[in-house]
């Protein structure tokens, strides 16, 4: 559903900059057009499959025009600004709250949209709240749901690229607290988000783990970050029983493959799905031990001694 019927006539320039206005003034209409299309769907009373298909087919359209100029510049072109001045994220967002029929599947390619254009751009878009605040808006959505394998997914792909955003720029960090919290403390989204996560086996397990490793690196140098993640949220404690939980799944007995055996080498670990992602957790508390802020680390401390090691480990030492 792609009726815009357009076709691009270009014209011989003797001057390299008119041919770029020209360029820039064909893709804007191409982009209004598109533009134009989706809110008459938009504003329809009722909506079908073929309009949901409609829309997400429209829309990739403009954000491969968004991301061909962002990706080559880093200043804001008129694509961008015109992503921009119309709250095109937003809109296209808040309609998709009113097609709960067909939520996932419009969360699902919203998802890969900003996936997509954080991964190609060379400009710092989360810095424009028009683009941050509706990616936001969209993570709090899932979850608030349940959200199938494949919207999680891209959604920790999404909050991975975040994180690696907030690294590089720090005064992102306040716009990602949800200061709208009408009780309690502002809220980490990215952080609780990904909390879930920390124990899961294979590659997303693996990728959230890393984006939590780039906030405990951030939390090394801003106390309150450290603050907030030892006093409103439950990250220690899940860390620590995640561990018990994976320990107690483990097999009950291993191969001794010679008489000179006497330790578990990686080799023999990786070969037993349960050890590995065991020793991935494992791995994984020892790093934010020794990167996180002390206050973490402290707390991480007590929570695996008092969780793990005394309750789960040292009676099965003695068994």
């Amino acid at each position: 559903c792609l009726g815009t019927g357009m076709s691009y006539h270009w014209k011989r320039h003797h001057s390299s900059e008119s041919f770029e206005d020209d360029s820039d003034d064909v893709q804007l209409t191409v982009l209004r057009q598109h533009w134009k299309q989706i809110l008459q769907i938009f504003n329809k009373s009722l909506i079908d499959q073929d309009d949901t298909t409609c829309v997400i087919n429209h829309f990739q359209y403009m954000v491969q025009l968004l991301t061909d100029e962002v990706s080559v510049q880093e200043q804001s072109g008129p694509v961008l600004i015109y992503f921009i001045s119309e709250s095109i994220f937003d809109t296209f967002f808040i309609w998709s709250l009113s097609c709960p029929e067909y939520a996932h599947e419009l969360k699902y390619h919203q998802l890969r949209f900003f996936e997509y254009l954080l991964s190609r751009s060379r400009h710092e878009l989360l810095f424009h709240k028009q683009i941050f605040k509706p990616l936001l808006n969209l993570l709090r959505s899932c979850e608030s749901s349940s959200c199938i394998d494949l919207i999680e997914k891209h959604m920790i792909v999404v909050l991975n690229q975040v994180c690696v955003s907030i690294t590089k720029s720090t005064p992102l960090l306040e716009l990602c607290f949800d200061i709208s919290a009408e009780q309690g403390p502002a809220r980490f989204i990215i952080f609780s988000l990904l909390i879930p996560f920390v124990h899961r086996a294979e590659l997303t397990g693996q990728q959230a783990r890393d984006a939590l490793l780039l906030i405990m690196q951030l939390s090394s140098r801003n106390e309150h970050i450290a603050k907030y993640i030892v006093e409103n949220t439950n990250f220690c404690p899940i860390l620590a029983t995640g561990l018990s939980a994976l320990y107690s799944d483990l097999p009950h007995r291993l191969p001794f493959y010679n008489d000179d055996w006497y330790h578990l080498t990686k080799k023999e670990w990786s070969e037993t799905a349960s050890l590995v992602q065991f020793m991935n957790s494992l791995q994984f508390c020892n790093d934010v031990i020794q990167i996180a802020h002390p206050s973490i680390g402290h707390h991480l401390i007590q929570y695996v001694y008092h969780g793990f090691l005394v309750p789960v480990l040292g009676p099965a030492i003695h068994q």
